[in-house]
């Protein structure tokens, strides 16, 4: 029984940080474009249950908004 406080667990590695960092940011950046892409997704939903209050023009110009934020999302 050692006195110490020492593990028998091997140190983390620099390059397992690094990798649990990487892994992290992209876990990030996926939960960021899926925010995005529901957000999107429910902005087109309200569009739909509107789409009889507003003209031709006004809706081609939501529909070019949100396929802009779609593309920009998933870029």
């Amino acid at each position: 029984m050692p006195l110490t406080n020492e593990t028998d667990e091997p140190s983390v590695s620099k390059n397992d940080l690094e990798l649990e960092e990487t892994v992290l940011a992209l876990k990030r950046e996926k939960r960021a474009r899926k925010t995005n892409v529901t957000k999107i997704r429910h902005n087109l939903e309200k569009l739909c249950a509107q789409k009889s209050k507003l003209n031709r023009g006004e809706i081609e110009a939501e529909i070019e908004a949100l396929w802009d934020a779609l593309e920009t999302c998933l870029s």
